[in-house]
């Protein structure tokens, strides 16, 4: 361990030395571009410029260091997010994007306690940021902390933030403070809830359902099943429904069918143990996200997919799951995106077919005379 701290203490002394000035010529015409594809899961070029680019943006550094800690979130690799921002946190102490992104990776670890810490921290350090107060206010959530979540939404709220992530969060916390009357007033600020992502249409469903209003629940979760037949948290929403509506035979169909969503479970837990000791296989990672998107969790499993999609671009079968994905969501737009990818990619294919030689027919063996 001590040699690890000293290894990092090297390099943040040595990475911003003026021996790696003589890079910046080269590097400070495309910086942007470079931040932009690292920001978008493909860090590579800011990692290996990462000397010059922390000169070239001197005082502003942490934009780089925040987009290489998005790439590599964006990739899958918490080592090397983890690296970056230990690095940050050396070369800009009290940065709350800093703290901002540990709350990030904190969260997307599973470290509720130290995300909470993070975003805290972030917020202490800049009292306006509305992503950290956002971010805080859904690990309080999670952490069933509903009165400190409520305030929290309630200050967004009163910044005029009001997506509809917001607006469930709150009915949310109010729910499960007891005030089914107030939660149900504000999912009434919702347009058209049929429209909205999965995420957001199943914790309308569950507050609804909560509030006593179970027929409306009910038709919000038959949207969520023609999306995702299979999706486990989705067939549970519904049976409850039905069950509370007194359709007792209905409710037991589909209580039985989330059991067999429920046995791919195993199988997605042997492929998480693989990805933690070969976290370079992104088939394994694409099939796994396969496996989540249709039986157990469909934002979650997309996720994966979308790792797998950033560093393997060209793969047919994870542009077909994501044309998949953003269909059934209702997003047209990006599944029309990725439907020009597989064209372009089965066009290469046959260009490719076109022009390649034929095979040159053998030569017959010359037979010898005894």
């Amino acid at each position: 361990r001590r040699r690890h701290t000293r290894y990092w203490r090297d390099w943040s002394s040595d990475v911003c030395s003026s021996d790696l000035a003589s890079g910046l010529p080269s590097i400070q015409a495309t910086s942007p571009l470079l931040l932009l594809d690292a920001s978008a899961g493909v860090p590579g070029k800011v990692k290996e410029n990462l000397g010059p680019l922390l000169i070239l943006y001197k005082a502003n550094g942490s934009e780089v260091l925040g987009s290489l800690v998005q790439g590599f979130l964006n990739q899958g690799d918490l080592v090397s997010a983890s690296q970056t921002l230990r690095l940050w946190t050396e070369l800009f102490e009290s940065d709350p994007k800093a703290s901002f992104w540990k709350g990030v990776h904190s969260t997307i670890s599973y470290d509720l306690d130290g995300a909470l810490q993070a975003f805290r921290n972030a917020i202490a350090l800049d009292p306006e940021d509305v992503r950290a107060h956002q971010e805080l206010s859904e690990v309080l959530i999670e952490k069933a902390n509903f009165e400190e979540a409520r305030k929290e939404y309630e200050w967004l709220i009163s910044r005029k933030q009001e997506s509809p992530e917001i607006i469930t969060g709150y009915a949310r916390s109010l729910l499960n403070l007891g005030y089914p009357d107030l939660a149900a007033e504000q999912l009434k600020k919702l347009k058209d809830v049929s429209k909205l992502r999965s995420p957001e249409l199943a914790l309308v469903c569950e507050t609804n359902l909560e509030a006593g209003q179970v027929q409306e629940a009910s038709d919000q979760a038959a949207i969520l099943l023609k999306r995702w037949p299979d999706a486990l948290p989705y067939l549970q929403l519904q049976a409850r429904c039905l069950a509370k509506l007194g359709k007792g035979s209905e409710s037991e169909k589909l209580f039985a069918q989330a059991a067999e969503s429920q046995k791919q479970r195993p199988l997605v837990d042997q492929m998480i143990d693989k990805l933690s000791t070969d976290s370079s296989n992104q088939p394994l990672r694409r099939d796994m996200g396969e496996l989540m998107m249709n039986y157990l969790d469909p934002p979650g499993g997309v996720g994966y997919i979308q790792i797998a999609s950033r560093t393997q671009p060209f793969d047919q079968k994870t542009q077909e799951l994501l044309v998949q994905y953003y269909e059934r969501e209702g997003n047209q737009l990006l599944a029309d995106n990725h439907r020009k990818v597989l064209r372009r990619m089965q066009q290469a294919m046959l260009d490719a077919l076109e022009f390649m030689p034929e095979a040159e027919s053998e030569a017959p063996v010359p037979t010898t005379k005894p």
